[in-house]
């Protein structure tokens, strides 16, 4: 069983830049940053205009209609590698404290990365992929972190007082839109919200600035080179003569010269010493190259790369790379003697173990798979990909109840996860708890943003008999939720 899943939607380029760089404002990179007024300093005049309660709350609902219509990563590794680089950064910020986080990747091959109210971080697969070393991956989340921290939308909206919480969910509504049809799309947006759109992402030059001077500190304090975050903008400033197609909006807001200089001679007067590049880093650019890889043509031309980098450079990632590749490509056995050799070097190494597992299942070695699975989580306990392995190595050797046991267990401290409701409904359903399933494909459902589907599947887990004597209540309560959803956004049309 596959490891990962991405949801799929399909619009046009032009619609998709349309979507970010207006959604809300999305605060985006400093390659595609505004050179508008300064802004006044954060102050307490902000909280009368949008509480931190209320951006939270707006946060939810704008990553509602993310998981709807972008098509995001769901693999396990690379999630947990986001977030583990994530929290290490937040734990830095003194004003995150009090905040949710989320980080999640965006299947998508433009650089860029994007912060939402209420914690929500998005990184595009194309940013991960330019990024050179993990210094400057983690120099733009420590960027992205500032944003939040800082509550920039919140300073936005204070300088567009008329601008209320139900305008800005009817331009959500307007954004969405045009993600499906175009021209009736942005004629919504421009009959409804074009002028306070606009209102929106103005005034970003000091909001850039400050998230520049905030991500360092960050970065620092975590032990990363903040040259990171520099180096990265230089390499788009450069870029950025090569773009013929860019939408009118990112063409006229490039990054700003003094900006980066500015920068610079922050890190450069209070450099400290950093850490080198995890393995890490390298091994989950490895698995995005094999994730994205979408048809038979490419899979063996992502071999024949593979191959060549193992033939230049024996390193363990370009070793694991051509693991990946024969994998993708079904030549299991192949793969199953590169990584077990990985895996006989490194046998802490989440990634090998992680791996090893799968091609373990497809030749039949579910109960090798289970064996290594448990040895790794009695050094990682709880660790996600791990635990997902083992559900994955159970449900393939028939056991679907085991599996069930483990991933129920699980998925309260990871509830955000599609693939992980997706695997918990197929066990529920092979053990013979239907109405589990029906509940955890209304969850599955309900994160992908089909809401009318997900009360449908809640109310035939409660037709269905079970045994949880909680299920009912659990049921209940997100049907209120969804009926509560549903009201606000007719409410919204209606304004």
């Amino acid at each position: 069983m596959a490891m990962y899943m991405k949801t799929k939607h399909y619009y046009s380029s032009e619609i998709k830049y349309f979507f970010i760089f207006t959604f809300l404002s999305l605060y985006p990179l400093g390659v595609f940053a505004s050179a508008y007024s300064n802004l006044p300093d954060i102050g307490s005049s902000s909280a009368r205009i949008l509480s931190i309660k209320e951006e939270q709350e707006l946060g939810d609902k704008i990553m509602y209609q993310v998981r709807r219509s972008l098509p995001l990563i769901d693999d396990p590794e690379i999630n947990a590698y986001v977030q583990h680089l994530g929290f290490k950064l937040v734990a830095q910020n003194a004003d995150a404290m009090n905040r949710q986080f989320y980080f999640f990747v965006v299947d998508d091959p433009s650089i860029n990365a994007f912060a939402l109210p209420g914690g929500y971080i998005g990184l595009h697969t194309g940013f991960i992929k330019a990024t050179e070393n993990e210094h400057e991956l983690a120099g733009v989340i420590a960027h992205e972190i500032a944003h939040v921290t800082q509550r920039h939308l919140a300073r936005r909206a204070e300088l567009n007082s008329n601008l209320s919480l139900p305008t800005i969910a009817s331009m959500i509504g307007s954004v969405l839109i045009a993600m499906h049809n175009s021209e009736a799309g942005i004629a919504a947006l421009q009959a409804t919200q074009a002028g306070r759109a606009q209102a929106l992402i103005n005034h970003t030059r000091s909001n850039e600035a400050e998230a520049d001077r905030i991500g360092i500190n960050m970065l620092e304090s975590a032990g990363f080179d903040a040259m990171g975050l520099v180096t990265f903008f230089e390499k788009m400033q450069k870029s950025t003569q090569y773009y013929q197609l860019l939408p009118e909006f990112l063409s006229t807001h490039p990054l700003s010269r003094t900006r980066i200089a500015d920068a610079r001679a922050r890190v450069t007067s209070s450099r400290t010493p950093y850490r080198a590049t995890t393995s890490s880093y390298e091994f989950v650019k490895a698995k995005l190259d094999s994730l994205l890889s979408k048809n038979k043509n490419q899979l063996k031309k992502y071999l024949v790369d593979s191959q060549l980098a193992f033939r230049n450079s024996q390193t363990p990632a370009n070793r694991f790379a051509l693991a990946l590749a024969y994998y993708e490509n079904e030549k299991y056995s192949e793969a199953e003697e590169i990584l077990t050799e990985l895996y006989q070097d490194s046998p802490d190494n989440i990634s090998f173990i992680v791996n090893k597992a799968r091609v373990n299942n497809q030749l039949g070695k579910e109960e090798e798979s289970i064996q290594i699975l448990n040895k790794g989580l009695e050094t990682f306990p709880s660790n996600h990909p791990l635990t997902v392995a083992l559900a994955e190595s159970y449900l393939s050797q028939g056991n679907a109840n085991k599996a069930r046991l483990i991933l129920i267990n699980h998925i309260y401290v990871h509830n955000e996860s599609i693939s992980l409701y997706r695997l918990l409904a197929e066990a529920q359903k092979r053990s013979g708890n239907i109405a589990e399933a029906y509940e955890s494909q209304g969850q599955l459902l309900y994160l992908l943003g089909d809401i009318h589907g997900a009360k449908a599947q809640f109310q035939r887990a409660l037709r269905r008999k079970n045994r949880d004597p909680y299920l009912d209540e659990r049921v209940n309560a997100r049907i209120d939720q969804i009926d509560q959803i549903i009201y606000d956004l007719r409410r919204a049309r209606r304004r």
